[in-house]
């Protein structure tokens, strides 16, 4: 009879028998360190291999902790799955192991088999079916917030329209770029319906005249960027605007002078 280190085959503790003495081998795994590993089987019926160090200490081959959690009744629902089968111990097709096991109904109408364990820690929650929506929902989401629009290559329908978006981003938030002082240095911004959202502002443009011809205009020139304070205007307009504002700045910096030169003209005359 094999004998190690006052282990002998046929020595019982709790629900375990030592049934063979493999002796030192690597183990869990064949690249693993090698150990002194025992085969025990369990009065529940599955047979498997521990290291002999653990012999005294474990109760069973995991039977008693799965009975524990095996409180349960036909009936029972567990997320979308419905217990209408208890199977009692099975054996797995996979690890050959006993488990128990149960038939359940999915809310979708089929109907599975699954370990009871599973059912019971959340680890099986449907017959694939809320996977696979899950699943369909995340795409569905990935699509709607990286939608590809096509329109950033040249030669597309709304190629211009797309750069006319990068311009004004670029002059308003980018440093680097020559217009900068002029609009972002200048505390000119873009709103958050059009600041990362180019189909927003392209849908704003198709349904208020954008043409390829145009460009886009402020109509305030000290508001930022947004669908109520900018229209589309033809390069021409656009500088005849710019003209004129920048004559009535001119002419409002003059009269500005003017009064300050006379209040302090009044003043020079009033101390004498």
């Amino acid at each position: 009879m094999a004998k190690l280190n006052n282990l002998l085959v046929g020595d019982r503790n709790c629900k375990l028998e030592i049934v063979q003495i493999l002796g030192s081998i690597p183990f869990p795994k064949k690249n693993s360190v090698k150990r002194v590993v025992l085969k025990v089987k369990c009065d529940c019926g599955n047979i498997k291999n521990i290291p002999n160090y653990t012999f005294k200490t474990a109760q069973s081959c995991g039977c008693i902790r799965e009975n524990m959690a095996n409180i349960f009744k036909v009936g029972d629902k567990h997320n979308r799955l419905t217990i209408i089968e208890d199977l009692g111990r099975t054996i797995l097709p996979n690890t050959k192991t006993l488990a128990r096991c149960v038939r359940c109904l999915c809310d979708c109408g089929n109907e599975i088999t699954s370990q009871w364990t599973n059912v019971n820690q959340g680890n099986v929650k449907s017959c694939g079916c809320l996977k696979s929506e899950t699943s369909s929902n995340t795409v569905k989401i990935m699509q709607e917030k990286n939608f590809v629009h096509g329109d950033s290559k040249k030669k597309t329908k709304f190629n211009r329209l797309y750069n006319v978006w990068c311009r004004m981003r670029q002059r308003c938030y980018n440093p680097k770029q020559e217009k900068y002082k002029w609009y972002g240095g200048s505390g000119i911004r873009i709103c958050d319906e059009w600041l990362d959202d180019y189909l927003s502002f392209k849908n704003w443009a198709s349904s208020n005249g954008y043409k390829d011809d145009l460009t886009i205009d402020r109509i305030d020139v000290t508001k930022d960027y947004s669908p109520e304070n900018c229209q589309w205007l033809t390069a021409q307009e656009n500088i005849e605007k710019e003209y004129t504002t920048d004559r009535e700045t001119r002419r409002a910096m003059l009269e500005e002078k003017r009064v300050w030169t006379m209040v302090l003209r009044y003043h020079l005359i009033k101390k004498t």
